[in-house]
């Protein structure tokens, strides 16, 4: 038995023998993982990944990390580094140049801060000029759109038959995860559209308009594709005690103390006690995330370069949460969705 878990572990870094903290962090009752070891441990498996180049531990550093999600661990350089350095290597810099940010927005030490900043001028030039040519990312677009090429027929005949939005949204993801393990996007209920929705995530827009590009024309000629959905006067929700149409709603901005929030308060009869009460929250990005008994909304101004918290969603759900759970949107066009340095 290690006498000083610590002191072995930081030896054992020093070795670069990663499997070793790995087997002897994960031997330990949970009552003894602090943030710190969690931390290690997400760590370790993101050196094991590069020392085996088996992506899929770098899919485990991410869960260990995102098991410990909350305001603390969001706030903290050395999380958000290692948040980005497995997103990075699994070819998603469009969402690793966030957590990178968000490491030199803190206070990390010199050479964290030197370290995040090449990954992040790597990412930007990724972006910018994209390792198309040598694969990764574009082989996995050209993998998702032949798969989704070979099933469109069968999301086009569960569509027109009114099958369960879930059953259709399983289908669809399960052809386009292989380009966007995370993607988030709304499917009609009435047409052959689909919606990608960047999550909060600027930068994946860039990445959506390549993907977009690459599309067959076998399924050009029968669906239709967009990134974020347009504003439109004429949208109604129904969340089945009535509906909502935006022009009956009263909307309150007002500015909070500090000018670095606004808050938006929305009122409707249907949304008043004892009937649940609409709530929308909307970050910076643009997500969109609901729930029922409050009408308060706050989100950031778009000057800071943050993030915003995604909601947590089973790994296996590719449906965006939109207004209201069970809630359906209507719009007039027919279309209703449903709701290589080591690692620090």
């Amino acid at each position: 038995m290690v006498q000083n878990i610590d002191k072995q572990v930081a030896e054992w870094h020093e070795n670069n023998e990663p499997a070793k903290i790995i087997e002897l962090l994960e031997s330990l009752p949970q009552s003894a993982l602090t943030r710190e070891r969690m931390g290690w441990l997400a760590r370790s498996y993101n050196n094991l990944a590069s020392n085996e180049e088996n992506p899929e531990h770098y899919e485990t550093a991410i869960r260990v990390l995102e098991s410990m999600r909350d305001e603390e661990s969001e706030k903290d350089e050395l999380w958000n580094h290692r948040m980005g350095f497995a997103l990075y290597h699994l070819d998603r810099e469009g969402e690793a140049v966030e957590y990178f940010l968000r490491t030199l927005n803190g206070n990390p030490y010199d050479s964290l801060r030197d370290d995040t900043k090449k990954l992040l001028d790597d990412c930007y030039k990724f972006l910018a000029f994209p390792r198309y040519a040598k694969g990764y990312f574009a082989e996995r677009v050209e993998k998702a759109w032949a798969a989704f090429a070979e099933h469109e027929a069968e999301l086009r005949r569960l569509v027109d038959e009114g099958a369960p939005g879930e059953e259709i949204q399983q289908l669809a993801f399960s052809c386009l995860r292989t380009a966007f393990p995370d993607l988030s996007f709304e499917i009609g209920a009435k047409n052959y559209h689909i919606i990608l929705s960047a999550d909060g995530t600027w930068m994946l827009y860039l990445l959506f308009r390549y993907f977009l590009s690459r599309m067959p024309e076998s399924v050009r000629a029968h669906w239709k594709f967009s990134i974020g959905r347009n504003a439109h006067p004429d949208l109604c929700i129904d969340f089945g005690e009535g509906k909502i149409s935006a022009e009956e709603v009263q909307v309150l901005i007002t500015e909070d103390e500090g000018g670095e929030s606004v808050s938006v308060e929305v009122y409707h009869p249907c949304c008043t006690p004892p009937k649940p009460r609409l709530v929308a929250r909307r970050s910076a990005g643009g997500q969109c995330r609901g729930r029922t008994g409050q009408h308060r909304v706050r989100f950031r101004r778009s000057t800071r370069r943050k993030k915003p918290r995604r909601p947590k969603r089973p790994s296996n759900s590719p449906s965006c949460v939109r207004c209201l759970p069970n809630a359906t949107a209507t719009i007039p066009d027919g279309r209703t969705s449903t709701s290589s340095c080591r690692a620090r």
